[in-house]
């Protein structure tokens, strides 16, 4: 018999990660020093984007006219998602302010402008963070949680935030899905008072 059955599993509670709220992300907008740091945030938080996705997106990946984007992430797998207008804008702004002939999207401010890598772009964004006065840690994947949450609250089908997100399970985006207890008691009120 195996003596590691016998073993019972802890159990802990695992605190919930909260999205950016509108007035922190405004914040982090607003500490931005460069089109390049505006255009980052942006394009984390309007397409869902991991940071290893973030990484490899290449220009030719952008379509400005339709708003989409095609990113090769996870699973080695490719998607598509969506920018909004102002990403559009501050990506516009960006790539007309370099003068290099990288394909990548987002490149170093050095020579030779090869794309930026995990450690830096997360980087760029901690020191946002620190930047903004937020009051707590910022990192690439504070922005994919935000936008997941963010839809789900406004009401869009959790199966398109699912695809937008690239999750195979519906089961990974229900982690966003955590409801307000201020909404339960607004429809409560609504439906039931």
């Amino acid at each position: 018999m195996n003596p590691c059955r016998a073993i019972k599993v802890i159990k802990y509670e695992r605190k919930e990660r909260e999205g950016l709220t509108a007035i922190e992300l405004e914040k982090v907008r607003m500490a931005c020093k460069n089109v390049r740091e505006k255009a980052l945030v942006e394009f984390l938080y309007g397409t869902g984007a991991r940071v290893t996705e973030a990484c490899t997106i290449k220009i030719s990946d952008v379509d400005f006219e339709k708003g989409e984007v095609w990113l090769f992430g996870k699973g080695s797998k490719h998607r598509k998602s969506y920018i909004t207008a102002k990403c559009a804008l501050y990506l516009s702004e960006y790539l007309n302010s370099r003068d290099d002939k990288s394909e990548y999207l987002f490149v170093s401010e050095r020579k030779p402008h090869n794309s930026l890598k995990k450690e830096a772009i997360e980087r760029v964004i901690r020191n946002l963070g620190k930047r903004s006065d937020i009051g707590r840690e910022l990192f690439p994947h504070l922005f994919r949680h935000t936008v997941a949450t963010d839809m789900l609250q406004k009401s869009i089908p959790v199966t398109d935030v699912q695809r937008m997100l690239g999750h195979v399970s519906v089961n990974t985006t229900m982690v966003y899905a955590k409801v307000k207890n201020e909404d339960v008691k607004y429809n409560h009120r609504k439906y039931i008072g």
